[in-house]
């Protein structure tokens, strides 16, 4: 690939070239197992349970009888039963009062029911006055509310909220971009924001990015992320690999997935973008893989021992750093494509 190469315009974009790589002949990244994504955030539901019922005592029923017999349950004051007022007696000494009434409402939080008589203290016990729980009867709590599963840390993007940014998650924040010279014709478009992902059947999720070029042979066309707004490293050295879900509906699609690092992007000053072909100081030799996709959606891992450079540009002195990672590009070779990206994550 020529010096000019590097140096095409290109469209929008966030990684200012970072995809004018040459082709390599590296074998493909191994493919490992799906990861779960997780479920949505976790959303805290209001109280709005029911609680206890709220029962009425009875009323009383017979007249006459010995002394000691009990009214009507008041208001409860422990457990589930209600129990009686500490200071009240069912009837009077002439005869029991009515039947217990039904039990009241959990005691706590709720207030069951106020400590009132069970039942009136004339001859023949009477109606009680409260029979069950009180007004909220049974606690407040109704049932919990699980709002959905927390993200997983190592989840990067599903496309679920449909918009160009990465989930918010573990301090990444950065954005989604189209890239390439103008004759990559490069959907979707970075004016897109609120709906850069496409719906999507048959992927694990509803919608995902779906990116075209139109591009020729060059491997300049792409799509991908910085993983930091503003653009700096990101710390990924508790994982092993990178993985995610692709598929292509234009054939058999050979795709590097690229790294960008320090080392290899002009903003952070190790490489000379300015530099002539052959100085090995050129910026955008960024860290690749190259993997296979077909017709069918396929789980791709990428492990970061395999990442190597083309050997054209600046080589890092320590190599690959997992704990200085800027960016991840999906970048088409040759540049007209049209695949499905989604569910991108580490992998530990």
């Amino acid at each position: 690939m020529t010096a000019a190469a590097f140096l095409s315009v290109y469209a929008c974009q966030v990684y200012d070239e970072s995809d004018l790589a040459g082709p390599d002949e590296s074998e493909p990244a191994p493919t490992g197992g799906r990861v779960s994504t997780g479920g949505a955030p976790f959303v805290p539901m209001t109280n709005a349970g029911s609680g206890g019922t709220i029962a009425t005592g009875g009323a009383g029923s017979r007249a006459g009888g010995g002394a000691g017999g009990t009214g009507g349950r008041g208001g409860i004051t422990s457990g589930a039963t209600g129990g009686m007022s500490a200071s009240s007696n069912g009837g009077s000494d002439v005869g029991p009062g009515g039947d217990a009434g039904s039990p009241g409402g959990a005691a706590e939080p709720g207030t069951g029911g106020m400590d009132n008589p069970g039942g009136a203290i004339e001859p023949g016990g009477g109606s009680p006055a409260m029979g069950g729980g009180g007004t909220t009867g049974g606690t407040e709590t109704g049932g919990s509310s699980t709002g959905g599963m927390p993200i997983a840390p190592e989840l990067i993007d599903d496309g679920e909220d449909r918009n160009n940014r990465v989930r918010l998650n573990q301090g990444r924040n950065g954005y989604w971009s189209t890239f390439g010279p103008t004759t990559c014709m490069a959907t979707p478009t970075n004016t897109m924001a609120t709906s850069f992902m496409t719906a999507v059947s048959g992927g694990s999720g509803e919608y995902a990015v779906h990116f075209t070029a139109k591009g020729g042979d060059d491997d300049s066309c792409g799509c991908g992320f910085n993983l930091l707004d503003p653009k700096d490293v990101y710390d990924a050295s508790a994982y092993s690999a990178v993985g995610f879900s692709a598929r292509s509906e234009s054939g058999e699609q050979t795709i590097f997935v690229k790294f960008v690092t320090p080392g290899t992007d002009p903003d952070f000053e190790y490489c000379d973008e300015n530099a002539a072909a052959d100085s090995h100081e050129q910026c955008y030799d960024h860290f690749f893989a190259e993997v296979l996709l077909d017709d069918t959606w396929r789980d791709f891992t990428v492990v970061f021992e395999d990442l190597l450079q083309e050997g054209w540009g600046f080589e890092p002195p320590d190599g690959f750093d997992p704990a200085e990672i800027v960016g991840i590009q999906w970048v088409a070779k040759p540049g007209t494509a049209n695949l499905w990206i989604d569910d991108v994550k580490f992998v530990e």
